[in-house]
């Protein structure tokens, strides 16, 4: 495999970036219509340096070469990265104030449009794939096995139609829950799909014609990819199904522009 471009480096560190800056917006915003005695500007700044120790965390780790190990199970990644990001994922979204606030006061049609972010890293993985670095699997069909593609341009349509799915005989709810259960399986797919990619056992043993080259995802900045961008969009599953139980009503609603965006 060859070495990843300086300007693919350059995308994923710049894109994540982006990404992370409209998520503090949109946490920033609902959380100062929650607590209105905080100036919204210090809330922004509270959510944004959290997302950055999150992100700081994951090169620290990376930078100090404790990812670098592929010979045993589970491989350092899963126990140093994807365990407690998923783990804090799943507290703030499903036990804690913040994610009920979440939950709550953005609507399905906002909570679906931001996972029209999953378009980024697709470019990321394809381009990684055309240059040669990263393995084909892990681009979208007929080449690879991801369909986060398909997530976010649904995501995108979705969005678009969504004052009109009634309508056209759809109930919003039920789309939701489709989605919902949809984008989920794609994530788990890709992570699954990213983890034989790895050189271990699992792959010699369950998928030998996997291509290998998946190394680079453990290096800065590439570990942003599975650190960052794959729980943000896992969180964001979590609020809409967390709404979809407790909050009926907001699900259904049409929305303003998605304050997200």
């Amino acid at each position: 495999m060859a070495s990843p471009s300086f300007g693919l480096m350059l995308f994923l560190v710049v894109y994540t970036l982006c990404v992370v800056t409209v998520a503090a917006g949109a946490v920033s915003s609902v959380l100062h219509k929650t607590l209105h005695s905080i100036p919204s500007e210090r809330i922004y700044q509270r959510t944004f340096l959290a997302f950055g120790v999150l992100m700081s965390y994951d090169l620290v780790i990376a930078q100090l070469g404790l990812l670098n190990e592929f010979d045993h199970v589970p491989i350092p990644i899963a126990k140093f990265i994807l365990a407690p990001m998923l783990a804090l994922t799943v507290y703030v979204a499903c036990c804690t104030q913040i994610g009920h606030a979440l939950a709550t006061r953005l609507s399905a049609r906002e909570l679906i449009g931001f996972q029209i972010f999953r378009l980024g890293p697709e470019v990321f993985l394809h381009a990684g794939y055309l240059e040669g670095a990263l393995p084909a699997q892990m681009t979208f069909p007929p080449h690879g096995r991801n369909v986060d593609l398909f997530i976010a341009l649904t995501a995108l349509a979705l969005v678009l139609a969504w004052p009109h799915l009634a309508s056209c005989g759809l109930r919003p709810i039920a789309v939701a829950w489709a989605f919902g259960i949809v984008g989920v399986g794609a994530l788990i797919n890709i992570l699954v799909t990213a983890m034989i990619s790895l050189t271990h056992p699992l792959r010699d043993r369950f998928m030998p014609h996997f291509e290998p080259g998946l190394e680079y995802i453990v290096q800065v900045p590439f570990v942003l990819l599975p650190g960052v961008l794959f729980p943000l969009a896992f969180f964001t599953h979590l609020l809409l199904f967390r709404q979809l139980l407790t909050s009926p009503s907001s699900a259904a609603a049409d929305g303003d522009a998605p304050s997200m965006w």
